[in-house]
This record gives structure tokens, sequence and C-alpha cells, in this order.
């Protein structure tokens, strides 16, 4: 009974449902991927509700749909838990680096976007007017009369009979309708935009993104920061120091938040070279160029073939 209805569950929740026992790794992957875009859009509305919710806090609706919300959230990781125990080693160290890209990208909008919008005192009562009064102006005004004088007719002037106007082209009275200039997107739906490529590994796209938001906000820090992720998961590591050292500079605190994040890929698959040669570039970018070098060697001692990791160590002669 239990099973049955968990599995009700899932479903009215719309998931990509796999039966372990008999999907495929890639069944799987496509599942934990669908199950990853329907959590953005479950924490996107939690947001949206806590927002309300912090407005309104003796709304009961409000607060129902928080629970349930609450409930699909946890339903769905539970569920992705599940469908990665088929996975390989590898292939969870995938997965969990692409949660944890979503999951810093969600923590990034939840700094910006998630805190309860500024309640507005009540305006106190504007006292009226006290006018003065001024009674002789009470009376009714005495206008002068002008019954007694005669004005001379002007002469009227002769004018030429009117032309009628020549009847318009068929084409001349064709009016073409004006279009509705298209909304504009607020910083906010930008930034929910980008979350959902992330989600979908369209790294490409959230990077283009994440620049169009930092024109329109350039001390966004958050937005520099998963910039810079989305930068070096795509080898792209010029623009990467680019936005790590902007996101710095703008609270230096963010020096803190950038390396952890490869670290902790690395505590999840120890044997990926590619997740050493990341965090030699975050640590060379930032200047701690002991820990990129070390992490570049260990990089090539998993993979002596590892190109992008022999360019930075090439790199770090050049700046020691």
């Amino acid at each position: 009974m239990r099973v049955l209805l968990i599995t009700l569950l899932l479903s009215s929740f719309g998931f990509a449902r796999v039966d372990a026992s008999e999907s495929t790794h890639q069944d799987a992957l496509r599942a934990i991927s669908a199950n990853r875009s329907l959590l953005v859009e479950a924490e996107l509305e939690s947001t949206r509700l806590q927002q309300a919710y912090a407005a309104d806090p003796f709304s009961e609706v409000t607060r129902r749909k928080m629970e349930n919300l609450e409930y699909k959230i946890k339903a769905l990781n539970e569920d992705s838990e599940r469908l990665k125990t088929i996975l390989s080693q590898g292939e969870k160290a995938t997965e969990f680096m692409k949660d944890l890209l979503l999951s810093t990208s969600m923590e990034s909008y939840s700094k910006k976007f998630g805190a309860a919008p500024p309640t507005t005192a009540p305006a106190s009562p504007v006292p009226a007017l006290s006018l003065p009064t001024f009674p002789e102006l009470d009376a009714p005004l005495t206008l002068p009369s002008f019954e007694s004088q005669t004005l001379p007719t002007p002469p009227i002037p002769s004018t030429p009979p009117p032309v009628a106007p020549a009847p318009l082209a068929p084409s001349a009275l064709t009016v073409t309708p004006s279009l509705p200039l298209p909304a504009q997107e607020t910083l906010a739906q930008k930034h929910e935009r980008a979350l959902r490529y992330v989600a979908s590994q369209e790294l490409e796209k959230a990077s283009k993104l994440y620049e169009e938001i930092i024109l329109d906000d350039p001390d966004d820090d958050q937005a520099y920061i998963i910039m810079g992720h989305t930068y070096i998961l795509t080898g792209k590591y010029d623009k990467a120091e680019n936005a790590f050292k902007n996101a710095v500079h703008i609270d230096p605190a963010n020096v803190d938040e950038i390396t952890p994040f490869y670290q902790n890929i690395i505590m999840q698959n120890p044997n990926d070279d590619m997740a050493y040669n990341n965090l030699g570039y975050a640590c060379l970018i930032l200047g701690d160029y002991v820990k990129a070098r070390d992490a570049f060697m260990q990089c090539l001692e998993l993979n002596p073939e590892n190109a992008a990791a022999r360019d930075g160590m090439k790199t770090l002669e050049t700046v020691e």
C-alpha cells in the first residue's frame, strides 16, 4: 500500500519515473535531468510563496501551498537519489557536479531575490486643510452692462466656394496595425531563465545570459561567481578569471566561496582528473599558486595527457 501511494504521488507531481530494476543508465540519466528541471521550478515557486507569506503571514492558503511544495521538493530529491543508485561511480560524480552547480546557483538567486519584500507602513491620515473664508467675496459680482452701446457690424469677407477633396486611393486607406512592444524582461526573470539553463546543463547559454545580467547590474557578485563556474566547466579559463576577479573585487569575502565548489566535486570522485584541473585553475585565478600546482600535479598523475593541466603548469611558471 505504501509503495502504491508513493507511486501515485510521484506520478501526480509529473516525475519522469523509472523503475531502477529495469531501466538503463540512459533512462535513469534522462529521468534525473527531468527531475532537476522540475526541482528548479519548485524552488522558484517556493521563493515566490515565501515572499507572499512574509507580506501576509496570516494567509492560510499560502501556508498550505508552501507545505505542499516542500513535500514535492523532498520527493523530487528522494526520487533522484533512488535513480542514482544504478549509476556508475563516474556517472554519480557527474550528476553530483550538476546538482552542486544548480544548488550553488539557486543559493545565489535566493541571496539576491529570496528576501521578503519590505513592508510599507500605513500612511498617517493627512489632516484636512482649513482654508480661510473671505466674506467680502460672498456677495455676487456686479458686472457692467453694455446694453446702451451699439457696436458696428463688421463686413463679411467674400470667400471662394469650398473645393471637395480628391478621393484617396484604396492603398492609402490601408492602416497597418501597430504591434504591441514585447514586455521587458526583469532582472529576476533573467536570473530564473539562467537557472533553467544551468538545470538543463546548457552552460553556454547560461554564460551568455549572465553576461547580460551583469550589464544590467554590474555589482551582482553572485552572477559573476556562477558565470565563472560555467566558464571553468566549459574550459574558458580566461573568461573565468575575469568573472571571479570581479566577484572578489565587489566583495572580498567571495574568495572563500569559489574553490570549495571544486573541492566538493573531488571529494565525490577523487579519481576525476578534470575536477583537479578545474580546482587548479580556480586557485591559479585567485593567486593561490601552491594549491594550484598541487591540483595540477594531481590531475597529471591521474591523466598525464590532460592538456589543460599542462597549460596550467606552464602558466604557473610565468607567474611564480
